[in-house]
């Protein structure tokens, strides 16, 4: 089972990746998967999305206005193409306003959309700020992403994003050990890992990079929590350097 298949994604899914770490390595695993399963693939960003090192997929750069008609040109089946206005002095593609990402769903209707719509800079949890994550209104599916490495570690602003956010949604205190209930307690959150979720999208948890076998049973906890609690999906993953499935709860 792949990524693709463990989040039950389908042709038509229009996925945004929130979240923490491997939010990056999930969008490009996502969207090769996608193509791997036969689908014409758009890859873009609401919040920016790092270029890989290696030479990655083919890219359309096009202004808001014009990137539904040229994606329309670009789309083959079985491809990834990003659809970005351009690049950055920090190796960026840059983003897209949600409405722009909306009409990309509603126009050029690829085989599967893969939006990056979150950054964390590289922290293992995250709580999202005042303006964040920006998932635009026509997802389907929603992937929110946790590090396990981050578990027995402490809760500060080393290993968790916005920690003056994070601080208001956890019960417990900076410097704290992070448990897996804490991780749990975050992503479940109206204002952590549910915010900003449409209505009738599909939220799922990516809960990345087990390194132990206590990782692993912890991130299954994780995952049968989430589900629990109304989350489609809970997929305990590995996405640096291959998409390696260990679990998946639904």
């Amino acid at each position: 089972m792949d990524l693709f298949e463990a989040f039950a994604l389908v042709e038509g899914s229009i996925v945004s990746i929130v979240g923490a770490t491997g939010n990056t390595r999930l969008s490009y695993g996502l969207a090769r998967e996608g193509a791997a399963h036969g689908l014409s693939v758009v890859l873009t960003s609401s919040a920016g999305l790092p270029m890989e090192r290696d030479e990655g997929p083919r890219t359309v750069e096009a202004t808001a206005t014009d990137v539904c008609e040229r994606l329309g040109d670009e789309l083959a089946t079985g491809e990834v193409v990003i659809a970005t206005p351009g690049s950055d002095r920090e190796h960026h593609w840059e983003r897209y306003p949600e409405s722009t990402i909306d009409d990309i769903a509603r126009q050029v209707r690829p085989g599967l959309l893969v939006i990056k719509s979150d950054g964390t800079r590289g922290r293992a949890l995250k709580a999202p700020a005042l303006h964040e994550p920006p998932i635009p209104a026509s997802a389907t599916h929603v992937i929110v992403c946790a590090g396990l490495a981050v578990l027995g570690k402490h809760f500060t602003g080393e290993n968790v994003h916005r920690i003056e956010y994070a601080r208001e949604l956890a019960s417990c205190h900076e410097g704290d050990v992070v448990t897996a209930d804490v991780v749990v307690e975050l992503l479940t959150h109206d204002r952590g890992g549910r915010k900003n979720v449409p209505p009738n999208a599909r939220l799922s948890a990516h809960l990345d990079g087990p390194t132990t076998p206590e990782h692993e049973r912890l991130g299954s906890y994780i995952a049968e929590r989430l589900v629990y609690l109304g989350f489609h999906r809970g997929v305990v993953a590995i996405t640096e350097p291959w998409c390696d499935v260990r679990a998946v709860v639904r």
